[in-house]
C-alpha cells in the first residue's frame, strides 16, 4: 500500500515538473509562448519555483518581470542575510548552525553573474557573514573577494556598487585581548598578503588606506614598487618603528620581495635622499633579525639575485655570517653556491666574500660546488679556493665529487633535513666536475679519516678510469 503510493506521488511529481518546464521551455516552441500565458497561470507557475528558477522565469519577457520583480526582489533581500531569529541566537552567544547567506556564497564560489544580479536588487554590497559563531567573526563580502581566482573582477564589481575597501572584519574584543598584534584584516591587507599588487592598487583607487596598525610588513615584502610608492607619498616611513608589534624590519622584507629590486631601491632612495640617512642605511642593511639573517641572507634565500646585486652597490657586507642554524653559522656565498645562483656568488666574490672560510664539519665553498655543479665549482676556483681542503671527516672536494648514492662512504652536508638544499644537491657524479678538479691538481691519492682515497669511493666506471689515468700521469 505504502508503495502504491509512493509510485502515485513519483508520479505527480514527474507530471508537475514537465508542466513546468512546459512552460519555462515555451520560448523555444512556435505557439504562442509563456509570454501570452493568463497572470493566474504565470502566478500559479511561480509558486512552483525555487529561488533561481523563478528569476529567470521572471527575466522570459518584460511582462513576467513586472509581474514577479518585486517577489524576486524579496527573494534576493531574503537571501544576502540570516533570519531574524538566528542572528538574536548569535547575538545571545548560542553556538548554532548558521548557513552562509546567499549572496556572501554567490561571492565565495566567484559567481560574477549571481552577484551581479544580487546587486541590481539592491543588496547591500557591505554584507557579512558570522564565520565560526562561537568565536563572534564576522566576515565582509569583499574580503571573501580577496581568495577568488577573479578576485579582480569580483572585488570591482562590489566596489563599483559601493563596497566599503576599508570595512575590515569584525572581531570581539574578548578575541583582541589574546591576540593584541593581530592586524585588522581588511581587504587590502590581505589582498598585500596574497601577493596581488594589481588587487591592492584596485582598493587603493578605491579609497583603501593602508594603516601601519594593520601590518606593513605584508606589504613590503609581497607588492611591487607601485604600492610601496603609493605608501612613502602618503606618509610611510620605512626608518620608523613599526606599529603592528614587533621590532621594523622593513629592508628584511624588501629584500625577500618577488617582485625584484625595485622595491629596495626605492627605499633605499628614500634614505639617501634625506641628510645624516646614509650611516644608518647601511646600518639597517647589515643588521640581522631576530632569527640572525641580514637582508643579503634573506635576499639569496629567496632566491632574489637582483636585489643581491642592490644590497652589494649600497654596502651589504659580504660576510656577516647566517645565524639562523645557531649554534651553527653559514657564510652566505655557501648559501648561494648551495642554492646554484651563480650571479649572486659572483658579485659576491668581487665583494670580497671569504672563498676559504671554514664553517661546521669544516666545510669551505668548494666542497659544497662540487656537488651543484661543474660551472659553479669553475667559479669557486677562480675565485682562490684551496682544491686540498679538507673537511672534518678528512675529504677533499675530490672525495665529495666522487660520492654517489651507492657509496659506501657519504659526506654528511648540513643542514641535513632541508629539503630546499637536496633540490640543488647532486645525487650522483659529474664527470666533468671531477676532470675540472684533475685539472686543478686535486690529489687522487688523498686518503680521508677511514683512509679511503676517492678511487676507493667512485662507483662510476668513467670517473675511476678519469681517477686512474690521473694517478698514473703523476
Amino acid at each position: 500500500m505504502a508503495n502504491n503510493q509512493g509510485r502515485e506521488k513519483s508520479l505527480e511529481d514527474a507530471k508537475h515538473e514537465e508542466k513546468v518546464g512546459f512552460y519555462l521551455q515555451g520560448h523555444r516552441r512556435e505557439t504562442a509562448g509563456i509570454w501570452d500565458l493568463s497572470a493566474e497561470l504565470i502566478d500559479m507557475v511561480a509558486n512552483y519555483l525555487d529561488d533561481q528558477t523563478l528569476c529567470r522565469f521572471a527575466a522570459t519577457s518584460k511582462r513576467h518581470w513586472e509581474m514577479l520583480q518585486s517577489t524576486c526582489h524579496q527573494n534576493a533581500l531574503n537571501g544576502e542575510g540570516l533570519i531574524e531569529e538566528k542572528m538574536a541566537a548569535l547575538d545571545r552567544g548560542d553556538l548554532i548552525d548558521v548557513p552562509m547567506p546567499l549572496f556572501n556564497k554567490a561571492v565565495a564560489n566567484g559567481n560574477l553573474c549571481a552577484v551581479r544580479s544580487f546587486l541590481a536588487h539592491k543588496v547591500n554590497p557591505n554584507s557579512s557573514y558570522r564565520y565560526l559563531p562561537g568565536a563572534r567573526i564576522s566576515i565582509s563580502a569583499l574580503y571573501q573577494a580577496m581568495e577568488l581566482c577573479n578576485a579582480i573582477d569580483m572585488a570591482d564589481l562590489l566596489l563599483s556598487y559601493g563596497a566599503n575597501p576599508s570595512l575590515g572584519n569584525l572581531w570581539t574584543d574578548e578575541l583582541h585581548l589574546y591576540r593584541p598584534f593581530e592586524p585588522l584584516r581588511i581587504p587590502v591587507w590581505q589582498a598585500a598578503r596574497n601577493e596581488n599588487s594589481e588587487l591592492v592598487c584596485l582598493l587603493l583607487k578605491y579609497g583603501a588606506k593602508i594603516d601601519p596598525r594593520h601590518g606593513v610588513h605584508e606589504f613590503i615584502m609581497n607588492c611591487n614598487e607601485t604600492v610601496v610608492s603609493h605608501m612613502i607619498d602618503n606618509g610611510f616611513d620605512p626608518f620608523e618603528p613599526s606599529n603592528s608589534g614587533r621590532d621594523y624590519m622593513y629592508f628584511h622584507d624588501a629584500a625577500a620581495n618577488k617582485n625584484g629590486r625595485g622595491v629596495f631601491d626605492l627605499m633605499a632612495s628614500l634614505s639617501l635622499s634625506r641628510p645624516g640617512r646614509l650611516d644608518h642605511l647601511e646600518q639597517e642593511i647589515n643588521r640581522c633579525d631576530g632569527n640572525g639573517m641580514t637582508p643579503l641572507i634573506m635576499a639569496i634565500e629567496n632566491d632574489r639575485e637582483d636585489t643581491v646585486l642592490a644590497l652589494l652597490e649600497y654596502g651589504a657586507r659580504p660576510n656577516i655570517l647566517d645565524q639562523s642554524f645557531c649554534p651553527l653559522t653559514q657564510h652566505p656565498l655557501t648559501r648561494a653556491c648551495i642554492y646554484n645562483l651563480e650571479t649572486a656568488v659572483s658579485a659576491l666574490i668581487r665583494a670580497g666574500a671569504n672563498i676559504n672560510f671554514r664553517e661546521i664539519y669544516c666545510f669551505h665553498a668548494i666542497h659544497y660546488a662540487v656537488k651543484v655543479s661543474a660551472s659553479m665549482t669553475e667559479i669557486i676556483l677562480k675565485a682562490g679556493a684551496d682544491v686540498r681542503s679538507v673537511t672534518g671527516y678528512g675529504n677533499t672536494p675530490l672525495h665529495i665529487a666522487c660520492m654517489s648514492e651507492d657509496s659506501t662512504f657519504k659526506e654528511h652536508f648540513m643542514p641535513e633535513d632541508s629539503n630546499k638544499y637536496s633540490k640543488f644537491m647532486r645525487r650522483d657524479v659529474d664527470l666533468k666536475i671531477v676532470e675540472l678538479l684533475l685539472a686543478w691538481g686535486a690529489p687522487v691519492d688523498a686518503k680521508n679519516k677511514t683512509g679511503l682515497t676517492p678511487i676507493d669511493i667512485a662507483r662510476d666506471h668513467s670517473v675511476v678510469a678519469a681517477l686512474k689515468k690521473s694517478q698514473s700521469a703523476g
